[in-house]
């Protein structure tokens, strides 16, 4: 689906009806490349879609079995928040007095590819951070070097905030 989408073969676009109900549709573009086209065949075959069908509605919630749109469950901002803090290496000084549990920095993605997020402990102020915020005496910090860091940060945040439509 990715390279699709690098290729253009593949569109997400969000449309806003009158009623004001936001919505996402996946547009499979035309595609002159017969090895992307049978790729963009295959998805839509695993998603178990029409086809020949050119755009994709894709809704929030359980299983319709339409074969024109897909339905997802996504996370809560909750649940993305604790799949953070999972990963997030606490001093081992507060885990053996109880005040946190380890965090699972050792994942196997982690050590794959690196987490996420790297949420970086000091008792200084840090020199070179991104941002940066003091709890019980120490600080929690993300390096201004971390470019995933700082990304996925970025992308915590956009989801944080509330877009508002500008009124015209």
């Amino acid at each position: 689906m990715r390279e699709g989408q690098l290729a253009g073969a593949i569109q997400i676009r969000i449309e806003r009806p009158r009623d004001g109900a936001e919505s996402s549709v996946l547009v499979f573009g035309p595609s002159k490349d017969p090895q992307l086209a049978a790729r963009g065949r295959e998805l839509k075959s695993l998603l178990g879609i029409k086809p020949d069908l050119r755009e994709l509605r894709v809704n929030y919630g359980g299983y319709s079995g339409k074969d024109d749109e897909i339905d997802m469950m996504t996370r809560s901002m909750l649940q993305i928040m604790l799949e953070f803090a999972a990963i997030v290496q606490v001093p081992n000084s507060d885990v053996a007095q109880g005040k946190a549990g380890p965090g699972l920095a050792d994942t196997q993605e982690a050590a794959l590819n690196g987490p996420p997020l790297r949420v970086l402990v000091t008792e200084a102020p840090p020199q070179d951070a991104y941002v940066a915020v003091q709890y019980d005496r120490r600080w929690f910090w993300i390096a201004d070097t971390d470019i995933q860091s700082k990304y996925t940060f970025g992308i915590v945040m956009l989801l944080f905030s509330k877009l508002t439509p500008v009124k015209r």
